[in-house]
Parts: C-alpha cells; sequence; structure tokens
C-alpha cells in the first residue's frame, strides 16, 4: 500500500480562488468580477502534483467542509462571524475537484475532521505512515498520526504526533481559546500561560485536572471547560458513530 495524501482542500481551493480572481473597472459605477477557471485547475493541479512528489505519495483525497456544522449545537457562536460568502470561483473548483479527484463532503462535518476520522493514527488500525493529513492549519496537530503542515513544514517533512502530544495541544487549545474560531478558552490564559500550566503532566487525565482547575480558578466551571474542550476537539477515528448518524462528543477521561 502507498502513501495517500489527506488534504484540507478547503485550505487549497479558497486561496486558488482568490488569486485567480480578475477585476474590471468599467466605470465609475460598474465593476465585474470574473475567475480564470481553467487556470486555478491548472494550479491546483500543480500543487497536488508537487505534494505527491515531495511527499512520496500515489494517491490524494480531498476534504471539503460540509454544512450544519456539529460544534454550533455545543455553542451557537462558533464561527458565527465567519458566515461571508466564498471568493468567486471557489464553488466552481469545489465541483471540478469532486469530478476529478477522490473528494469528500460530509453533512455536519469541517474539512479538518474528515481528515482525523480517516487518517487518525490509533494502535488498531495500524496505519503506519501510509496516511497523512496534509493542512496549513496547526490546530490539527490535535490530531494522533502522520502530518505535513504546508505552512510550517519544510517541502517534503512528514511529522508523527504521538496521542500524548495530540492530547497535549488538544488541552492547550482548550485553555487558551481560538477566537478565529469563534470560542474563548480560560480567561487570561494564553499560549504560554496555557503551555506552563500543562507542563509536566504524563497523562490526558493529569492534563485536564489542571485544565479544569484553571477554569475553576477563574470563576468558570467545569461544563465551561467541557464546552471549550469538546470545540477544540478535531474528530478522530471512533468520533462518529455510522449506525446512528452522530457525533460522539468528546468525554473527559474517567
Amino acid at each position: 500500500m502507498g502513501r495517500t495524501l489527506v488534504i484540507d482542500a478547503d485550505m487549497l481551493v479558497y486561496p486558488i480562488s482568490q488569486v485567480c480572481r480578475q477585476e474590471i473597472d468599467w466605470d465609475d459605477d460598474l465593476t465585474t468580477v470574473s475567475v480564470d477557471v481553467g487556470q486555478a485547475q491548472e494550479m491546483l493541479c500543480a500543487r497536488l502534483e508537487t505534494w505527491m512528489q515531495e511527499l512520496q505519495a500515489q494517491d490524494v483525497i480531498l476534504c471539503f467542509t460540509g454544512p450544519n456544522n456539529w460544534r454550533a449545537a455545543v455553542d451557537s457562536a462558533y464561527k458565527a462571524h465567519r458566515k461571508g460568502p466564498k471568493p468567486p470561483g471557489f464553488r466552481a473548483l469545489t465541483s471540478w475537484c469532486f469530478s476529478s479527484f477522490n473528494s469528500l463532503l460530509w453533512v455536519g462535518f469541517e474539512a479538518d475532521d474528515i481528515l482525523g476520522c480517516i487518517a487518525s493514527e490509533c494502535e488498531e488500525r495500524g496505519f503506519e505512515d501510509q496516511w497523512i493529513m496534509v493542512s496549513g492549519d496547526k490546530d490539527l496537530d490535535t490530531v494522533p498520526g502522520y502530518h505535513h503542515d504546508f505552512n510550517r513544514d519544510l517541502p517534503g517533512d512528514v511529522r508523527f504526533v504521538p496521542l500524548l502530544e495530540a492530547d497535549r495541544w488538544h488541552m492547550q487549545q482548550t485553555l487558551q481559546g481560538d477566537a478565529t474560531d469563534g470560542y474563548k478558552g480560560c480567561p487570561g490564559v494564553g499560549p504560554k500561560g496555557a503551555s506552563k500550566l500543562l507542563e509536566g503532566c504524563e497523562s490526558l487525565a493529569e492534563m485536564w485536572e489542571a485544565v479544569v482547575g484553571e477554569f475553576v480558578r477563574k470563576g468558570l466551571t467545569e461544563e465551561d471547560a467541557l464546552r471549550n474542550a469538546r470545540l477544540a476537539y478535531i474528530l478522530r477515528d471512533g468520533s462518529y458513530d455510522h449506525e446512528t448518524k452522530e457525533v460522539r462528543l468528546w468525554t473527559p477521561p474517567i
């Protein structure tokens, strides 16, 4: 079995659509915007070919965000400020991807949730380095497995994130929050503070105890900590019940 790149395609299609955007000012009252879809397709193919060569992969799976994000049921404020229209050409390029590549869009799931569900590493699956998650989002380090971050890693580099470190990053995100995604975390706790609070913890149970303790110390509750942890959690293998069609929300360690 060769390597398969499981790619956050939102982060691929969106910027390409913007780069291929063309504006024409006809006069003071009329400006038209168009996208050269053919050029966008060529750019996307070139990017995929480069990744496949650099990462020595034989196949790709493109993952797209679907409607009705499951996190909105956890907190209605999640990404509520990010509902603007997609750039011109985004939908046309996405549609072309589905006709040209192995592409996935699951209703209720973000693209990185799909990556986590199908490419997370666990002892039972034994995937080794056959599945590589390709993204430009550091939040994906909350998922154990093999990663290539095209914003941080050198070309061709593949990093393995073990389970404990994935859990640590998840707990850090829970503490520090993410303003971009619309959850606040624990008041007054930034990246350095979160890292220091988790320093020395050798299990998820120890980390969760530290997280809850800090939320309570700041006048909040364990429920507040749990809500933030669920919002910060990128789904992994086993997080989706295919029979009931429901997401299994993150639960604290016993």
